[in-house]
């Protein structure tokens, strides 16, 4: 870390541009540096943050991909289908908790990190409510997110998927086929759904694109939801900024759980 901080202080912001360091890479480097002076690791060797100061590393574009209903549809058919998916003749396994974890994303519009990650000890089935916990959350707060029917029915089904071995109450929901104590790992929900979306010719979608479009589809003339209610559904603090913001996340404890629901 020490000789990585010599050579990043030594970078300038031309240099850091042309070498093409990419923004993720970038914010990487800066949180890295950022904790180590924090907690005061090698404190003689590394003074100050090299990461910090340099403007945007390359251009971000924010995806702005929307599935369109056929797309949807297709995509649910074949998670619901017992059929082989095949591409390009050959066939894919999408294992029954691989399917059901996508098909929780695109009802809950939670991240894949999120829906992979559940807990049966985060689950209150009798009151259809999932709590994920703060430190699972992106935003550090805790997050209620009210389950309906279906959504429902499929935890039940990925909870089903995994008798025949003694479960705790804090076992995950989607366990790894490597290591039943543990979730699935992120990226392969991104795999599955390239594999999925490849084999209907469905071009650049992925996890987080369900997210988008459910969210999108929410505040759309169709539902006539708010944009605060869709925040709130998405697990954000608010979609206002200004003082609103700090009132949302500073001064309004609701969880807006009836709303949510509905």
């Amino acid at each position: 870390s020490s000789d990585l901080a010599v050579v990043v202080g030594a970078v300038g912001r031309e240099r850091w541009k042309a070498v093409g360091v990419l923004p993720g890479a970038h914010q990487m480097i800066r949180g890295a540096f950022s904790y180590a002076i924090g907690e005061e690791l090698e404190p003689q060797r590394i003074l100050f943050n090299p990461a910090m100061g340099f403007g945007a590393a390359a251009p971000v574009k924010p995806r702005a991909r929307i599935l369109t209903d056929d797309e949807l549809n297709a995509i649910w058919t074949i998670l619901t289908d017992e059929a082989v998916i095949k591409d390009q003749d050959k066939p894919i396994y999408v294992g029954p908790h691989m399917r059901l974890v996508i098909q929780l994303c695109t009802l809950l519009l939670q991240r894949k990190n999120e829906v992979i990650g559940m807990r049966l000890s985060e689950l209150d089935l009798r009151q259809s409510l999932w709590r994920i916990p703060a430190e699972r959350m992106k935003g550090g707060r805790e997050h209620l997110v009210p389950l309906p029917p279906e959504a429902l029915r499929l935890i039940k089904q990925a909870i089903a998927l995994n008798v025949g071995r003694e479960l705790a109450n804090d076992d995950p929901v989607f366990p790894s086929p490597r290591d039943p104590a543990k979730s699935m790992r992120p990226d392969s929900v991104s795999h599955a759904m390239a594999a999925i979306t490849s084999s209907l010719g469905i071009k650049d979608a992925t996890p987080h694109d369900l997210r988008r479009t459910g969210a999108t589809a929410l505040t759309s003339e169709r539902l006539g939801v708010s944009p605060l209610i869709r925040s709130k559904i998405l697990g954000h603090s608010s979609d206002s900024g200004g003082g609103a913001a700090v009132s949302s996340a500073h001064y309004d404890a609701n969880s807006y759980l009836t709303e949510k629901r509905r």
